[in-house]
């Protein structure tokens, strides 16, 4: 399992109506990955999202992680895709 290092950037949308979050910014925590973007999907549990995706043929690359905004997970579809389940902690 990995963890997560060094300063995360929040890039923001909006103005008005739909401001939030759109994605963030980090360093590759892992020597050897290469670059990549990961898309994140919310969901109401991620637990319960990665058993169902794991059960319909997914692949779970990372376990539910706690962070302070949520918790996260990493899926591979069953073409080797991935994906992130996230679960806001608001």
């Amino acid at each position: 399992m990995q963890t997560l290092v060094g300063p995360y950037t929040m890039i923001g949308v909006g103005v008005g109506v739909g401001d939030g979050v759109g994605g963030g910014i980090m360093a590759n925590p892992a020597a050897g990955t290469p670059s990549h973007w990961l898309v994140y999907i919310q969901v109401e549990d991620v637990a319960a999202a990665a058993k169902k995706a794991a059960a319909l043929g997914g692949q779970i690359l990372q376990e539910k992680t706690d962070l302070p905004s949520g918790a996260f997970a990493v899926m591979a579809d069953p073409t080797g895709a991935a994906v992130s389940l996230f679960q806001s902690a608001s």
